[in-house]
C-alpha cells in the first residue's frame, strides 16, 4: 500500500528518492563492522535501497544506470579481502538479474570483469579467507543467476551456446585451475567447491561437465571430485547433459593412485554406489581390496575420511541385512539366503577378520588406530540398531561357516589392551568393555578358549604389580575390563586393591628401602588402577544396596573405600614432598587429624635440594662416584618417577573422588527411598572442608611446576562439588 502511494505520487516519490540516495550513501560506510550481525543487516537495507531506487526510477533509464553504474565500479574498487565487495556485488547482480525487462543497465554486471581481465581469478584466489568465503560463493551464485537471466534468445541451442561461452569467459579457467593448485588442500576452500560452486555450476550451466572435464584431464582429483557432485545432482540439473561416465577401469586406476586424497576420494566415489549401481558384491570386494591396502596409511586427514566413509557404507549394509532377516528365530528365517546377501555377509565376516588381525604384535600404530576405530563404528552400528542376534545368527550361520573362519575380536582386542601405545590402549578398552557388555558376541570367540576371565586375571595380577608405568596403566585397564563387565561380582577387585595399597604404603620395607621399593613397589599403579575403577557406573548396584541388618551400600563404599583412600591420597602427597626436601631422618611419623599444626610450615626446596634429597637416600644403598653426573643415572631416576608419579595418581584420584560424591548426590535429588540423604553422603563436609585444609598446604609446600595442574583438577573438581 505505501509503495503504490509512493509510486501515484511525484512529488512524494522524488523526495523519498533522494533520502534513500543520501541513506545509500551512509550505507556503503558502514560494511565493515565488527558487531556480529551487523553486515548481515547491512546487506538487507542495502537490498532495499537498491530495490526501491529502481521500482521507484524506472523510467528515468540515464538517471538509474548513473547510481547503479556508481554502485557496481565503487564495489569493484573494494580490496578483495573486503566482504562488502561481494555483499554488494552479489545484491546488485541477484537484483539486475530479476529484472524482466530488456532495458540496458541488465548487462550492469559484467563491469567487473570488464574493468579488470582477471577479476574472477583474483576472487577465486581469495576463497581461502575463511571470513569472506560464503560471500564469495554468494556471488558466485548471483552471477550464475545473472548469466541465465541475460539469454534472451527464442532458439533453445542458441540460449545454450550462450550460456556456455559467457560463463566458460568468466569462471571455467578460473574454478578449474584451483584443482590444480595448493589451495585445493584448504578445507574451507575444498568445503565451498564442492557444497556451493560445482553444484550451481552443473545444476544450471549446459554442459559444463564436458568442459570442467576436459580441463581436468590432468587432475584426477578434480574428477573425482566433480564425477561425485554430478551422480549427487542429476536430477537436479536443468539441462540434459551429453556427458558420459568413464569405465571401471578409470576408478580402479584412482583407488590406486599414489596421493592419499585422491584414493580417499575414489573411496567416497564408490561407497556412494552411484558410479557402480546394482551391484553391491562388486563394490564390497573394491573396498574390502582397498581396506588391505591404505590401513598402513600414515595421513591423519585420509584416515578420519576413509573412517567417515567405511561408516556410513557399514550402516546401509547392516541395516539392509538386518531389516531383511532381523527378529525371531532361525525358524522364522528365509528357506535360502540370497547370492546378493551371501556376499554382503562375507564382506562383514572378512572384514571383521581383517580388522582383528590388524591389532597383532608389530603392526603399525597407524593400522592399529585404523582398525580399531573401524571395528567401534561397526559395534556402535549394530548397538545402536540392535542388530546383534540378528548378525550373529547371519555369522554363524551354517552356509557361512563354510566360507569363513571364526573372527576373534574380543582376543584380538586383547593385544591391544597390552599394545606399547597409550591411545591404543585406551581405545582398545573402551571397545572391548562395549563388546563384551553389550553381549555382541559377533566373533565367535568361545572358540578361542585362550580368551577367558582366569587369563585376564593372571594378566591383571601380572602387570597390576609392576613398577613400570606403562605396565600398570595396562594393568589398571584389564581390572576396569573386569569390573565393567560384571560389575556386582568383581567389586572385590576395589577392595583389594585400596587395602593392599595402604598395607604397602605403611609398611616399613616400603619406606626404609625406598631404592627397592622404586624397583619392585607398585604403589603408582595400583592408584593409577583405582583412578581408572572408581565410577559412578561400576559403584551404582552398591551404592543403593540395602539389605538387613546391614548398612546401606553407599555407607560400606564411604568407610571401607572412600575414605581410606582419601586419607591415604593426602598421605602419599605429604610423604613423597616431603622426602624431596633434604633432612636427616626420612621417617616421618603421621599425628592424628587433631594434633595437625597448620603453623608448621616447612620452606619449599629448590631443585637442587630436591635432587640432593634423593641423593641422601640412595647414598644409604649405593655408593657413587663424586666425579659422576647423579642426576644422569638410573637410581636418580627410578626414586624421582617414583615420587612424582605417585603424586601425579593421588591428585587425579582425589579429584575423582570428589567427582563420584557429586554424581551421587545429584542422583539422589529425585528419589525418595531414603531416610536420611546423609547416608550418601561420600565426602562429609567436614572431612571436605579438612582436606582442602591439607591441599592448600601442600600447594605452599610445592615449588615443581609440573604438581600444580593435578592441583588444579582437584580445586575444579572441588568447586563443582561445593556448586552441587
Amino acid at each position: 500500500m505505501i509503495e503504490e502511494e509512493i509510486l501515484n505520487n511525484h512529488n512524494l516519490k522524488n523526495f523519498c528518492s533522494i533520502i534513500l540516495e543520501k541513506t545509500l550513501s551512509i550505507v556503503d560506510n558502514e560494511w565493515e563492522s565488527p558487531i556480529n550481525g551487523a553486515i548481515t543487516l547491512m546487506k538487507e537495507n542495502y537490498q532495499f535501497l537498491i530495490r526501491f531506487i529502481i521500482q521507484t526510477r524506472l523510467e528515468e533509464e540515464k538517471f538509474l544506470e548513473k547510481i547503479l553504474t556508481e554502485q557496481i565500479e565503487s564495489a569493484s574498487q573494494l580490496p578483495f579481502t573486503s566482504k562488502a565487495k561481494y555483499k554488494k556485488l552479489a545484491v546488485l547482480t541477484e537484483t539486475l538479474a530479476l529484472q524482466k525487462k530488456n532495458i540496458p543497465f541488465k548487462l550492469l554486471p559484467s563491469l567487473p570483469f570488464e574493468m579488470d581481465p582477471n577479476f574472477s581469478h583474483k576472487v577465486i584466489k581469495h576463497l581461502s579467507i575463511t571470513a569472506i568465503t560464503t560471500s564469495i560463493a554468494d556471488y558466485y551464485k548471483s552471477s550464475i543467476s545473472w548469466i541465465l537471466s541475460t539469454a534472451q534468445m527464442n532458439n533453445e541451442q542458441e540460449k545454450i551456446d550462450y550460456i556456455e561461452n559467457k560463463w566458460s569467459k568468466i569462471w571455467l579457467i578460473p574454478i578449474t585451475q584451483i584443482f590444480k593448485s595448493d589451495q585445493i588442500q584448504f578445507m574451507i576452500v575444498h568445503n565451498i567447491l564442492i557444497a556451493a560452486i560445482l553444484p550451481s555450476t552443473l545444476q544450471h550451466i549446459p554442459q559444463s561437465m564436458n568442459l570442467m572435464m576436459e580441463k581436468f584431464s590432468d587432475c584426477p582429483y578434480g574428477q573425482v571430485c566433480l564425477i561425485r557432485i554430478y551422480l549427487e545432482r542429476q536430477n537436479q540439473i536443468s539441462y540434459p547433459s551429453t556427458y558420459q561416465l568413464p569405465s571401471l577401469c578409470w576408478l580402479i586406476t584412482i583407488l590406486t593412485h599414489y596421493d592419499d586424497m585422491i584414493r580417499v576420494e575414489g573411496l567416497a566415489l564408490l561407497a556412494d554406489e552411484k558410479f557402480i549401481r546394482k551391484n553391491r558384491p562388486l563394490v564390497c570386494d573394491l573396498i574390502l581390496r582397498f581396506l588391505r591396502n591404505n590401513l598402513n596409511v600414515d595421513n591423519c586427514s585420509f584416515r578420519q575420511q576413509m573412517i567417515r566413509v567405511l561408516e556410513r557404507f557399514f550402516f546401509k549394509i547392516i541395516t539392509c541385512l538386518c531389516d531383511r532377516y532381523g527378529g525371531g528365530g532361525h525358524n522364522d528365517w528365509p528357506q535360502t539366503i540370497n547370492e546378493e546377501h551371501n556376499a554382503l555377509i562375507l564382506f562383514i565376516s572378512n572384514t571383521l577378520k581383517l580388522l582383528a588381525i590388524s591389532l597383532v604384535p608389530g603392526s603399525s600404530f597407524q593400522r592399529k588406530f585404523t582398525a580399531l576405530n573401524l571395528i567401534a563404528a561397526i559395534i556402535t552400528i549394530i548397538k545402536n540398531g540392535d542388530y546383534h542376534l540378528t548378525i550373529r545368527k547371519l555369522l554363524t550361520n551354517d552356509d557361512q561357516m563354510e566360507k569363513s573362519e571364526p573372527i576373534p575380536i574380543r582376543f584380538m582386542l586383547l593385544y591391544g589392551i597390552i599394545d606399547k601405545d597409550d591411545k591404543i590402549r585406551r581405545l582398545t578398552n573402551e571397545i572391548l568393555i562395549e563388546y563384551s557388555k553389550n553381549s555382541l558376541m559377533i566373533g565367535q570367540d568361545d572358540a578361542y578358549k585362550l580368551f577367558s576371565i582366569n587369563s585376564v586375571e593372571r594378566l591383571y595380577n601380572h602387570y597390576n604389580r609392576s613398577f613400570r608405568h606403562q605396565e600398570c596403566h595396562i594393568g589398571g585397564l584389564l581390572c576396569r575390563y573386569l569390573i565393567k563387565i560384571d560389575p556386582i561380582e568383581n567389586i572385590h577387585y576395589i577392595f583389594t586393591l585400596v587395602n593392599n595399597s595402604i598395607k604397602l604404603f605403611y609398611s616399613d620395607s616400603f619406606r626404609k628401602k625406598l631404592l627397592q621399593s622404586s624397583r619392585s613397589n607398585p604403589l603408582h599403579g595400583w592408584l593409577l588402577t583405582l583412578n581408572q575403577c572408581l565410577d559412578f557406573d561400576n559403584l551404582a548396584h552398591h551404592l543403593f544396596e540395602k539389605k538387613p541388618a546391614r548398612p546401606r551400600g553407599s555407607v560400606i563404599i564411604r568407610f571401607k573405600v572412600i575414605e581410606p583412600i582419601l586419607q591415604l591420597c593426602f598421605d602419599v602427597l605429604e610423604y613423597f614432598l616431603k622426602l624431596l626436601t633434604p633432612k636427616n631422618d626420612l621417617d616421618i611419623e603421621y599425628p592424628a587429624d587433631d594434633d595437625c599444626d597448620d603453623d608448621e610450615n616447612y620452606s619449599s626446596p629448590s631443585f637442587l635440594e630436591m635432587s640432593e634429597s634423593i641423593k641422601q637416600i640412595i647414598q644409604k644403598n649405593k655408593e657413587f662416584d663424586n666425579h659422576k653426573d647423579f642426576t644422569s643415572t638410573n637410581e636418580f631416576q627410578l626414586i624421582l618417577s617414583m615420587c612424582w608419579l605417585n603424586m601425579k595418581e593421588s591428585c587425579f584420584l582425589i579429584a575423582n573422588l570428589s567427582t563420584l560424591s557429586a554424581d551421587l548426590l545429584c542422583c539422589m535429588v529425585n528419589r525418595t527411598d531414603y531416610d536420611d540423604i546423609r547416608d550418601f553422603l561420600l565426602l562429609s563436609a567436614e572431612k571436605l572442608c579438612q582436606s582442602i585444609q591439607q591441599m592448600a598446604n601442600l600447594m605452599q609446600h610445592c615449588r615443581h611446576r609440573g604438581i600444580h595442574p593435578f592441583y588444579k583438577v582437584i580445586v575444579w573438581q572441588w568447586k563443582s562439588l561445593s556448586m552441587k
